[in-house]
């Protein structure tokens, strides 16, 4: 039996900057029929998220940035087939640094970059004035 106290806190990662090693990848079909992975990513503290990424020729570079993030040389990324799920494999047991976010319901990961490299400046939100504030700012007034 089940018990309350083994599921007390969040298996997955919070918002913030996370170093993880990419645990497994599998691939899948969106609705759509497009071909898609999805990586698995842990911390050192067994917190998981997955990402996951298109494999749709106009977004690849997407999974190319990524897997750069993970170590994989340009002989690595020429070699690797988006089609042969054993060239996914390739970026399991690779480390990588990540932010996460939640933009709405569920964390995501936003950015990646390589463990050895700069983190991305965080993107910039437009957010509405406090109550009563108005967007523009006040004139000066003679005294």
């Amino acid at each position: 039996m089940p018990m309350l106290g083994d599921h007390e806190g969040a298996d997955w990662l919070e918002p913030g900057d996370h170093l993880v090693t990419v645990i497994e990848g599998r691939m899948f079909r969106y609705k759509s029929e497009s071909q898609g992975v999805e990586f698995l990513l842990r911390d050192n503290f067994g917190k998981t998220l997955k990402t996951s990424f298109c494999l749709v020729e106009t977004i690849l570079w997407r999974l190319c940035s990524f897997a750069k993030a993970c170590g994989l040389s340009k002989d690595d990324l020429k070699a690797y087939d988006t089609d042969n799920p054993r060239s996914h494999a390739l970026l399991v047991g690779r480390e990588v640094m990540v932010r996460v976010t939640r933009p709405e319901k569920y964390c995501e990961v936003e950015s990646w970059w390589p463990v050895d490299g700069e983190a991305p400046e965080a993107q910039k939100t437009t957010q509405a004035p406090p109550p009563g504030e108005t967007s523009k700012p006040e004139e000066d007034i003679p005294f």
